[in-house]
């Protein structure tokens, strides 16, 4: 129960392409969440490319 309400309030604090969509597993979340730029949600299969991009769209 502890688990779950810690989750909740994580989500809560996330911007709206951060959060866990249903039914996707913690597993996909975390996966989907390296490959997000946290600032603006634009995707990036790379994680090098998505580097390049939250360090020059956002510098």
């Amino acid at each position: 129960m502890r688990e779950r309400v810690v989750e909740l309030l994580a989500e809560a604090r996330l911007k709206p392409w951060q959060q866990r969509r249903e039914g996707e597993s913690l597993r996909e979340w975390e996966q989907r969440l390296h490959h997000t730029c946290y600032r603006c949600g634009h995707v990036e299969a790379d994680a090098t490319t998505l580097d390049v991009h939250e360090n020059t769209r956002h510098a």
